[in-house]
């Protein structure tokens, strides 16, 4: 049988008790189950990186943008990677504003 696209895999985390009242609570307060309201956040984290990445490449210049993404999917780059975006970008705008 072929696997659908959207198919759910089960996924064991172990988070703190409190956390997980919270996330019942706010999943309650939104009419979602939890599986559903962990998705949904996790979903839109990665939207607001997405964004943020946006914002940080606008202000480097489009010339820039290549390099900030690859510094994203680099694995290497680990949790600190909006820092290293951000400091990026302001060395590239420094950069221009030295050139003119």
């Amino acid at each position: 049988m072929a696997r659908k696209i959207q198919e759910l895999r089960p996924v064991m985390v172990r988070i703190p008790e409190r956390l997980r009242r919270r996330l019942e609570r706010e999943a309650a307060h939104n009419g979602r189950s939890m599986n559903t309201e962990i998705i949904h956040r996790l979903e839109r984290s990665f939207a607001d990186l997405g964004s943020e990445i946006a914002q940080v490449a606008q202000q480097a210049g489009t010339t820039a943008v290549e390099k900030l993404v690859s510094t994203l999917i680099d694995p290497a780059s680990g949790p600190n990677v909006l820092k290293r975006l951000s400091e990026h970008a302001a060395l590239e705008t420094k950069a221009k504003r030295e050139e003119k």
